[in-house]
């Protein structure tokens, strides 16, 4: 009876660990999606000019740089970054993705 009352103390020890992580899961998620959907709206839309914002709880922030790849193939280097709070600890999220020049003088 000891050995099961002791399991039952460890089991629910444990139990706080595996929430949390399903939260900084869940908000792990959030934040993909939005990078996904900001890199999505600027590659369909590359001459944006809202580069910075701050959305419900996340401040993000866009960088651009434009770069010539082997064979003169010029290309503009898009970086997302996403500051975001979790369980009060600060934390942030690098995307990146490449822009076609050409396609983004148009």
């Amino acid at each position: 009876l000891s050995i099961l009352a002791l399991g039952l103390v460890s089991l629910f020890n444990f139990f706080p660990i595996g929430l949390s992580s399903l939260r900084y899961a869940r908000k792990l998620n959030n934040v993909a999606l939005f990078a996904q959907k900001q890199l999505e709206h600027l590659k369909a839309f590359p001459q944006t000019s809202e580069l910075s914002g701050e959305t419900e709880d996340l401040n993000w922030q866009i960088s651009k740089a434009s770069v010539e790849l082997e064979g003169n193939i010029p290309v503009t280097i898009v970086e997302l970054k996403i500051n975001y709070e979790f369980e009060g600890d600060a934390f942030e999220e690098r995307f990146v993705t490449y822009l076609d020049e050409q396609r983004s003088d148009e």
